[in-house]
């Protein structure tokens, strides 16, 4: 935001949204601990993950691309917030088999360093260009005739839901503990 051009009312409005995205991405770690937590396994909550994790990218990529183009087939394609939870969710189904302590470890790394990469352009990669796009890098690219949007890249969101999933660790803890 330049704060040259805004005023308070919108200053704030644009920064509480900041807040918003990694709270309600931790708190869906941190959910997906407790629906573990319920007596159930690994598997299951995998299978769980995964299959919630589809389903939001469905919705992102049809209802929620209707309403926005009101079309399914023409317009530009955009990746956007569901379909980076719903891609966490899928991942968080793979990594909740790492111990806690090293997803922890290295989703707190992944937080802290990942914007060290900023420097490396999608550019520099040539024809796999929209994989680091995906990852870490908002932008544009085409797939055939389509033009996809990338509007939330996937590495910081996984590394948030997995710390919330670390967190639930902490959450049982008795308060005086904690």
């Amino acid at each position: 935001e330049d704060l040259t051009r805004t005023n308070a009312i919108l200053f704030f409005t644009r920064w509480v949204t900041h807040i918003c995205a990694p709270v309600f991405v931790f708190t869906a770690g941190l959910g997906a601990y407790f629906w573990k937590s319920h007596g159930r396994s690994s598997a299951q909550l995998s299978k769980f993950l995964w299959s919630r994790g589809l389903w939001l990218i469905i919705l992102d990529l049809t209802v929620i691309r209707f309403a926005l183009t009101f079309s399914m087939m023409n317009g530009v394609l955009i990746l956007s917030v569901l379909w980076a939870i719903g891609l966490s969710m899928i991942v968080l189904g793979l990594l909740i088999r790492i111990p806690t302590r090293w997803l922890a470890a290295g989703s707190i790394a992944v937080i802290v360093l990942h914007n060290l990469t900023d420097r490396l352009t999608a550019d520099r990669f040539g024809f796999a260009s929209w994989v680091w796009k995906i990852l870490h890098e908002q932008g544009v690219f085409n797939v055939g005739p389509a033009l996809v949007l990338v509007a939330y890249p996937l590495v910081p969101w996984v590394a948030v839901m997995a710390l919330g999933f670390c967190f639930g660790e902490v959450m049982i803890l008795s308060a005086e503990e904690r």
